[in-house]
């Protein structure tokens, strides 16, 4: 079967379980060991990473800003989206074998 990994930029549990936050940079590290997972072909299967992010505010895995609350626990802006870009950007500057 093919694998698709993932990658999460953070994420709290509202139950009271141990939370996993992250920031930019930590999100920048994931993205780069899941790049350069060995890779495999399926029949063919693309390379894909997933990225974990359900628009659950109060888990805290969206990457989409916020409306910038004070209030708000998770207030990063565009960070974790800045991240993506400049991490596609690094891919498209080496190309897809670059590990």
């Amino acid at each position: 079967l093919p694998l698709f990994p993932n990658v999460i930029p953070q994420y709290y549990d509202f139950r009271g379980h141990k939370p996993l936050l992250g920031n930019s940079a930590d999100f920048m590290k994931q993205l780069r060991e899941v790049a350069c997972l060995p890779r495999t072909n399926f029949n063919g299967a693309p390379h894909i990473m997933m990225v974990t992010s359900f628009n659950e505010w109060w888990e805290g895995t969206q990457i989409e800003p916020e409306n910038g609350s004070r209030d708000n626990w998770n207030n990063y802006g565009f960070q974790f989206m800045e991240t993506l870009a400049a991490f596609k950007k690094e891919v498209d500057s080496r190309g897809t074998y670059w590990c």
